[in-house]
Protein backbone atom coordinates (compact mmCIF):
# COMPACT_ATOMS: atom_id res chain seq x y z
CA UNK A 1 0.00 0.00 0.00
CA UNK A 2 1.45 3.37 -0.97
CA UNK A 3 1.94 5.98 1.68
CA UNK A 4 1.09 9.68 1.55
CA UNK A 5 4.81 10.21 0.90
CA UNK A 6 4.70 7.89 -2.09
CA UNK A 7 1.70 9.60 -3.64
CA UNK A 8 3.14 13.06 -3.09
CA UNK A 9 6.49 12.10 -4.64
CA UNK A 10 4.84 10.47 -7.64
CA UNK A 11 2.88 13.62 -8.38
CA UNK A 12 5.81 15.95 -7.91
CA UNK A 13 8.26 13.79 -9.86
CA UNK A 14 5.98 13.83 -12.88
CA UNK A 15 6.12 17.61 -12.87
CA UNK A 16 9.92 17.89 -12.96
CA UNK A 17 11.03 19.75 -16.05
CA UNK A 18 13.40 17.72 -18.20
CA UNK A 19 14.00 20.29 -20.90
CA UNK A 20 17.66 20.65 -19.99
CA UNK A 21 18.24 16.93 -20.33
CA UNK A 22 16.46 16.75 -23.69
CA UNK A 23 18.45 19.71 -24.97
CA UNK A 24 21.66 18.05 -23.86
CA UNK A 25 20.67 14.90 -25.71
CA UNK A 26 20.45 16.84 -28.96
CA UNK A 27 23.91 18.24 -28.41
CA UNK A 28 25.67 15.03 -27.34
CA UNK A 29 24.03 12.19 -29.23
CA UNK A 30 21.37 9.52 -28.98
CA UNK A 31 20.82 6.49 -26.79
CA UNK A 32 23.07 3.62 -27.71
CA UNK A 33 26.03 5.85 -28.65
CA UNK A 34 27.93 4.70 -25.58
CA UNK A 35 31.22 3.71 -27.18
CA UNK A 36 33.48 6.69 -27.74
CA UNK A 37 37.13 7.49 -28.22
CA UNK A 38 39.33 6.71 -25.21
CA UNK A 39 39.14 9.32 -22.46
CA UNK A 40 42.41 9.62 -20.50
CA UNK A 41 40.73 11.54 -17.65
CA UNK A 42 37.14 10.34 -17.39
CA UNK A 43 34.83 12.21 -15.01
CA UNK A 44 32.07 9.92 -13.80
CA UNK A 45 29.17 10.59 -11.44
CA UNK A 46 26.98 8.73 -8.96
CA UNK A 47 23.48 9.97 -8.11
CA UNK A 48 22.05 8.26 -5.03
CA UNK A 49 18.69 8.17 -3.27
CA UNK A 50 19.86 9.42 0.14
CA UNK A 51 23.17 10.42 1.70
CA UNK A 52 22.35 10.43 5.44
CA UNK A 53 22.56 6.67 5.71
CA UNK A 54 25.37 4.28 6.80
CA UNK A 55 24.71 1.92 3.89
CA UNK A 56 25.11 4.70 1.34
CA UNK A 57 28.23 5.98 3.12
CA UNK A 58 29.78 2.57 2.46
CA UNK A 59 28.60 2.71 -1.16
CA UNK A 60 30.42 6.04 -1.50
CA UNK A 61 33.61 4.56 -0.03
CA UNK A 62 33.49 1.81 -2.63
CA UNK A 63 32.72 4.24 -5.45
CA UNK A 64 35.68 6.42 -4.52
CA UNK A 65 38.01 3.41 -4.48
CA UNK A 66 36.59 2.08 -7.74
CA UNK A 67 37.27 5.43 -9.40
CA UNK A 68 40.80 5.61 -8.00
CA UNK A 69 41.51 2.20 -9.52
CA UNK A 70 41.31 3.87 -12.95
CA UNK A 71 44.24 6.24 -13.43
CA UNK A 72 43.13 9.78 -14.23
CA UNK A 73 39.46 9.19 -13.35
CA UNK A 74 37.44 11.36 -10.96
CA UNK A 75 34.05 11.02 -9.27
CA UNK A 76 31.15 13.37 -8.48
CA UNK A 77 28.86 11.89 -5.79
CA UNK A 78 25.51 13.58 -5.11
CA UNK A 79 22.08 12.85 -3.61
CA UNK A 80 19.47 14.27 -1.23
CA UNK A 81 20.05 13.63 2.51
CA UNK A 82 16.68 11.85 2.88
CA UNK A 83 14.58 9.92 0.32
CA UNK A 84 13.22 12.39 -2.23
CA UNK A 85 13.00 11.13 -5.82
CA UNK A 86 12.01 14.57 -7.15
CA UNK A 87 15.19 16.12 -5.80
CA UNK A 88 17.25 13.17 -6.98
CA UNK A 89 15.89 13.54 -10.53
CA UNK A 90 16.82 17.22 -10.47
CA UNK A 91 20.32 16.29 -9.31
CA UNK A 92 20.59 13.83 -12.21
CA UNK A 93 19.66 16.65 -14.59
CA UNK A 94 22.37 18.85 -13.10
CA UNK A 95 24.97 16.12 -13.39
CA UNK A 96 24.08 15.33 -17.01
CA UNK A 97 24.44 18.99 -17.94
CA UNK A 98 28.16 18.74 -17.05
CA UNK A 99 28.57 15.98 -19.69
CA UNK A 100 30.24 13.32 -17.54
CA UNK A 101 31.81 10.19 -19.03
CA UNK A 102 29.16 8.06 -17.33
CA UNK A 103 26.55 8.14 -14.57
CA UNK A 104 25.55 5.53 -11.98
CA UNK A 105 22.08 6.25 -10.67
CA UNK A 106 19.99 4.79 -7.87
CA UNK A 107 16.44 5.33 -9.21
CA UNK A 108 14.70 5.39 -5.84
CA UNK A 109 11.03 4.59 -6.37
CA UNK A 110 11.66 3.44 -9.92
CA UNK A 111 8.06 3.92 -11.07
CA UNK A 112 8.51 7.73 -11.17
CA UNK A 113 11.78 7.58 -13.13
CA UNK A 114 10.56 6.42 -16.54
CA UNK A 115 10.59 9.86 -18.23
CA UNK A 116 13.78 11.02 -16.50
CA UNK A 117 15.75 7.94 -17.54
CA UNK A 118 14.30 7.96 -21.04
CA UNK A 119 15.49 11.53 -21.54
CA UNK A 120 18.82 10.80 -19.87
CA UNK A 121 19.34 7.96 -22.35
CA UNK A 122 18.98 10.41 -25.24
CA UNK A 123 22.14 12.21 -24.13
CA UNK A 124 24.29 9.26 -25.21
CA UNK A 125 26.02 9.34 -21.82
CA UNK A 126 26.55 5.77 -20.51
CA UNK A 127 24.19 4.94 -17.65
CA UNK A 128 23.97 2.17 -15.11
CA UNK A 129 21.72 1.64 -12.12
CA UNK A 130 22.43 0.20 -8.69
CA UNK A 131 20.33 -0.78 -5.67
CA UNK A 132 16.99 -0.42 -7.47
CA UNK A 133 16.59 -1.60 -11.04
CA UNK A 134 14.68 0.72 -13.40
CA UNK A 135 11.47 -0.50 -14.97
CA UNK A 136 12.01 -1.93 -18.44
CA UNK A 137 11.97 -0.93 -21.21
CA UNK A 138 14.64 1.56 -20.25
CA UNK A 139 17.84 2.90 -21.77
CA UNK A 140 19.58 1.68 -18.61
CA UNK A 141 20.70 -1.86 -19.39
CA UNK A 142 23.29 -2.43 -16.64
CA UNK A 143 22.30 -3.06 -13.04
CA UNK A 144 24.45 -3.72 -9.96
CA UNK A 145 22.67 -5.33 -7.02
CA UNK A 146 21.33 -8.62 -5.68
CA UNK A 147 18.47 -11.02 -6.35
CA UNK A 148 16.12 -10.06 -3.52
CA UNK A 149 14.05 -13.24 -3.69
CA UNK A 150 17.11 -15.45 -3.20
CA UNK A 151 18.22 -13.24 -0.33
CA UNK A 152 14.81 -13.20 1.40
CA UNK A 153 14.51 -16.98 1.10
CA UNK A 154 17.93 -17.50 2.66
CA UNK A 155 16.80 -15.56 5.73
CA UNK A 156 13.57 -17.56 5.98
CA UNK A 157 15.43 -20.86 5.69
CA UNK A 158 17.62 -19.77 8.59
CA UNK A 159 14.49 -18.98 10.58
CA UNK A 160 13.01 -22.38 9.72
CA UNK A 161 16.14 -24.10 10.99
CA UNK A 162 15.64 -22.37 14.32
CA UNK A 163 11.85 -22.64 14.85
CA UNK A 164 10.98 -25.70 12.73
CA UNK A 165 8.98 -26.03 9.53
CA UNK A 166 5.71 -26.55 11.42
CA UNK A 167 6.06 -23.55 13.73
CA UNK A 168 2.90 -21.57 14.41
CA UNK A 169 2.64 -17.89 15.22
CA UNK A 170 3.00 -14.46 13.67
CA UNK A 171 5.89 -13.15 11.59
CA UNK A 172 5.91 -9.35 11.59
CA UNK A 173 7.36 -7.72 8.46
CA UNK A 174 8.73 -4.18 8.27
CA UNK A 175 9.29 -1.99 5.21
CA UNK A 176 11.31 1.20 5.65
CA UNK A 177 10.13 2.96 2.46
CA UNK A 178 6.93 1.57 0.91
CA UNK A 179 6.78 2.30 -2.81
CA UNK A 180 10.44 1.49 -3.51
CA UNK A 181 10.32 -1.40 -5.98
CA UNK A 182 13.17 -3.46 -4.57
CA UNK A 183 11.86 -3.09 -1.00
CA UNK A 184 8.28 -3.92 -1.99
CA UNK A 185 9.58 -6.96 -3.87
CA UNK A 186 11.35 -8.14 -0.72
CA UNK A 187 8.04 -8.00 1.13
CA UNK A 188 6.40 -10.04 -1.64
CA UNK A 189 9.27 -12.53 -1.51
CA UNK A 190 8.96 -12.83 2.27
CA UNK A 191 5.22 -13.49 2.05
CA UNK A 192 5.66 -16.10 -0.66
CA UNK A 193 8.61 -17.65 1.14
CA UNK A 194 6.71 -17.87 4.43
CA UNK A 195 3.87 -19.67 2.65
CA UNK A 196 6.43 -22.08 1.18
CA UNK A 197 8.79 -22.70 4.09
CA UNK A 198 6.69 -21.87 7.19
CA UNK A 199 3.12 -22.62 6.06
CA UNK A 200 1.60 -22.54 9.55
CA UNK A 201 2.89 -19.03 10.29
CA UNK A 202 0.77 -15.91 9.92
CA UNK A 203 2.12 -12.76 8.25
CA UNK A 204 1.54 -9.45 10.03
CA UNK A 205 2.23 -6.21 8.18
CA UNK A 206 4.29 -4.91 6.64
CA UNK A 207 4.53 -2.02 9.05
CA UNK A 208 6.25 1.15 7.84
CA UNK A 209 9.51 1.49 9.78
CA UNK A 210 11.20 4.47 8.00
CA UNK A 211 14.94 5.11 7.64
CA UNK A 212 15.10 7.64 10.49
CA UNK A 213 16.60 5.86 13.56
CA UNK A 214 14.28 7.26 16.25
CA UNK A 215 11.13 6.60 14.23
CA UNK A 216 12.40 3.19 13.21
CA UNK A 217 12.95 2.20 16.83
CA UNK A 218 9.49 3.47 17.77
CA UNK A 219 7.93 1.42 14.95
CA UNK A 220 9.57 -1.79 16.14
CA UNK A 221 8.76 -1.02 19.77
CA UNK A 222 5.12 -0.66 18.78
CA UNK A 223 5.19 -3.86 16.72
CA UNK A 224 6.72 -5.85 19.56
CA UNK A 225 4.26 -4.42 22.07
CA UNK A 226 1.35 -5.48 19.86
CA UNK A 227 2.80 -8.89 18.95
CA UNK A 228 4.62 -10.09 22.05
CA UNK A 229 4.26 -13.77 21.14
CA UNK A 230 5.37 -13.43 17.52
CA UNK A 231 7.70 -16.04 16.04
CA UNK A 232 9.83 -13.40 14.36
CA UNK A 233 10.25 -9.77 13.38
CA UNK A 234 11.87 -9.14 9.98
CA UNK A 235 13.18 -5.87 8.55
CA UNK A 236 14.25 -5.11 4.99
CA UNK A 237 16.61 -2.12 5.38
CA UNK A 238 19.91 -1.33 7.10
CA UNK A 239 18.02 1.03 9.42
CA UNK A 240 15.93 -1.88 10.74
CA UNK A 241 18.76 -3.85 12.34
CA UNK A 242 19.62 -1.42 15.14
CA UNK A 243 15.94 -0.69 15.80
CA UNK A 244 15.13 -4.40 16.05
CA UNK A 245 18.01 -5.17 18.39
CA UNK A 246 17.33 -2.28 20.75
CA UNK A 247 13.55 -2.84 20.79
CA UNK A 248 13.97 -6.53 21.63
CA UNK A 249 16.38 -5.81 24.46
CA UNK A 250 13.99 -3.23 25.89
CA UNK A 251 10.78 -5.22 25.44
CA UNK A 252 12.00 -8.67 26.36
CA UNK A 253 10.10 -10.42 23.56
CA UNK A 254 11.31 -13.88 22.56
CA UNK A 255 10.67 -13.71 18.81
CA UNK A 256 13.60 -14.13 16.43
CA UNK A 257 15.03 -11.08 14.64
CA UNK A 258 16.15 -11.01 11.02
CA UNK A 259 16.91 -8.18 8.62
CA UNK A 260 18.35 -7.16 5.29
CA UNK A 261 21.64 -5.24 5.43
CA UNK A 262 24.30 -5.22 8.08
CA UNK A 263 25.92 -2.60 10.25
CA UNK A 264 27.94 -2.86 13.42
CA UNK A 265 24.90 -2.75 15.74
CA UNK A 266 23.18 -5.55 13.85
CA UNK A 267 26.26 -7.77 13.71
CA UNK A 268 26.95 -7.24 17.41
CA UNK A 269 23.33 -8.24 18.03
CA UNK A 270 23.89 -11.44 16.05
CA UNK A 271 27.08 -12.17 17.93
CA UNK A 272 25.44 -11.79 21.35
CA UNK A 273 22.37 -13.81 20.31
CA UNK A 274 19.80 -10.99 20.21
CA UNK A 275 19.38 -11.27 16.43
CA UNK A 276 19.26 -14.54 14.51
CA UNK A 277 20.57 -13.45 11.10
CA UNK A 278 21.07 -10.60 8.66
CA UNK A 279 21.55 -10.47 4.91
CA UNK A 280 24.58 -8.42 3.89
CA UNK A 281 24.39 -6.69 0.50
CA UNK A 282 28.05 -5.66 0.16
CA UNK A 283 27.46 -1.91 -0.33
CA UNK A 284 31.20 -1.30 -0.75
CA UNK A 285 31.32 -3.76 -3.63
CA UNK A 286 28.32 -2.30 -5.47
CA UNK A 287 29.75 1.21 -5.19
CA UNK A 288 33.17 0.05 -6.37
CA UNK A 289 31.88 -1.94 -9.34
CA UNK A 290 29.45 0.78 -10.44
CA UNK A 291 32.07 3.54 -10.49
CA UNK A 292 34.92 1.49 -11.90
CA UNK A 293 32.81 0.01 -14.70
CA UNK A 294 31.90 3.50 -15.87
CA UNK A 295 35.42 4.92 -15.49
CA UNK A 296 37.18 1.94 -17.06
CA UNK A 297 34.97 1.71 -20.13
CA UNK A 298 35.21 5.47 -20.65
CA UNK A 299 38.98 5.42 -20.41
CA UNK A 300 39.23 2.55 -22.88
CA UNK A 301 36.57 3.98 -25.19
CA UNK A 302 34.59 0.74 -25.04
CA UNK A 303 30.87 0.09 -24.58
CA UNK A 304 29.50 -0.38 -21.08
CA UNK A 305 28.71 -4.11 -20.66
CA UNK A 306 25.01 -4.81 -20.27
CA UNK A 307 23.32 -7.14 -17.80
CA UNK A 308 22.81 -7.86 -14.11
CA UNK A 309 25.84 -7.80 -11.82
CA UNK A 310 24.47 -10.12 -9.15
CA UNK A 311 26.64 -9.46 -6.10
CA UNK A 312 24.50 -11.98 -4.20
CA UNK A 313 23.68 -11.79 -0.54
CA UNK A 314 25.84 -12.81 2.40
CA UNK A 315 24.02 -14.57 5.21
CA UNK A 316 25.43 -13.39 8.53
CA UNK A 317 24.81 -15.65 11.54
CA UNK A 318 26.50 -16.27 14.87
CA UNK A 319 28.97 -18.58 13.12
CA UNK A 320 30.54 -15.81 11.01
CA UNK A 321 29.56 -12.67 12.96
CA UNK A 322 33.06 -12.16 14.42
CA UNK A 323 34.68 -12.28 10.98
CA UNK A 324 32.10 -9.88 9.55
CA UNK A 325 32.59 -7.50 12.50
CA UNK A 326 36.31 -7.40 11.79
CA UNK A 327 35.70 -6.72 8.09
CA UNK A 328 33.16 -3.97 8.75
CA UNK A 329 35.11 -2.27 11.56
CA UNK A 330 37.33 -0.27 9.23
CA UNK A 331 37.56 0.75 5.58
CA UNK A 332 41.03 -0.79 5.37
CA UNK A 333 39.64 -4.15 6.49
CA UNK A 334 36.77 -3.90 4.03
CA UNK A 335 39.14 -3.17 1.15
CA UNK A 336 41.32 -6.13 2.07
CA UNK A 337 38.38 -8.52 2.39
CA UNK A 338 36.96 -7.75 -1.08
CA UNK A 339 40.21 -7.25 -2.97
CA UNK A 340 40.37 -10.72 -4.54
CA UNK A 341 36.69 -10.73 -5.50
CA UNK A 342 37.01 -7.38 -7.26
CA UNK A 343 40.26 -8.34 -8.97
CA UNK A 344 38.61 -11.45 -10.38
CA UNK A 345 35.48 -9.58 -11.45
CA UNK A 346 37.36 -6.96 -13.45
CA UNK A 347 39.32 -9.54 -15.41
CA UNK A 348 36.15 -9.97 -17.50
CA UNK A 349 33.07 -8.14 -16.14
CA UNK A 350 30.77 -9.00 -19.06
CA UNK A 351 31.33 -12.73 -18.60
CA UNK A 352 30.04 -12.55 -15.02
CA UNK A 353 26.77 -10.74 -15.75
CA UNK A 354 23.33 -12.35 -15.72
CA UNK A 355 20.34 -11.34 -17.86
CA UNK A 356 18.50 -8.27 -16.52
CA UNK A 357 15.36 -10.39 -16.30
CA UNK A 358 16.92 -12.21 -13.34
CA UNK A 359 16.71 -9.14 -11.09
CA UNK A 360 13.13 -9.72 -9.93
CA UNK A 361 12.89 -13.37 -10.92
Amino acid sequence: MKTMFTKRVSARAGAVSLAAVVALGSAVGVAGAEAAKPNPRPKVAMVIGLTANPFMKTVSDGAKDGTKAVSGASLKYVGPPAPNPTTEIQLLQNVLSTKPAGVAVMPLQASVWNRALSDAGKTGIPLLAFNEAPKQPSPVKTFVGINDRQAAYSLLLELRKKVGANARGSIVLGNCIPGVATLDFRITAFKQGIAKYLPNAKVVGPIETTTEPTKNLAAWQGAMGANRDALAFIGNCDSDGPGLVKAKKESGVKGELLTFDINLESVRGIKDGTMLAALGEAPYVRGYISARLLAETAKKGTTLPKGFVNIKGELVTKSNASRVLTRESSLANTRKAYKQYLTTFFKNPAAQMEPLSNVYK
